[in-house]
């Protein structure tokens, strides 16, 4: 190999060696950015499994009242009808 093709050869190697370090640091700076990506989404994910568990809570509770409700609606229905007999 003359010294001309060893230069070139040499050369190549190196801005290879150049490009491939750019793109290991353009990679490891994605990295960085989609694991920031990731963690203020699982933060996301938290809070709106926090938020579902409470409205579920939430709508037990309005439901044992609509349920609480109908039973003391029928009982008045109930006691209105008997007044009702016992007058007509």
């Amino acid at each position: 190999m003359t010294p001309e093709e060893m230069q070139s050869t040499m050369e190549f190697i190196l801005k290879h060696q150049a490009d491939s370090a750019i793109r290991m640091q353009q990679l490891e700076e994605n990295d960085w950015r989609l694991q920031k990506r990731q963690d203020r989404l699982d933060r996301q994910m938290n809070h709106l499994d926090r938020q579902m568990r409470e409205s579920r809570r939430d709508i037990d509770t309005l439901a044992s009242a609509a349920r609480d409700l109908l039973s003391a609606s029928r009982q008045i229905l109930g006691r209105v009808q008997d007044l009702e007999s016992h007058q007509g």
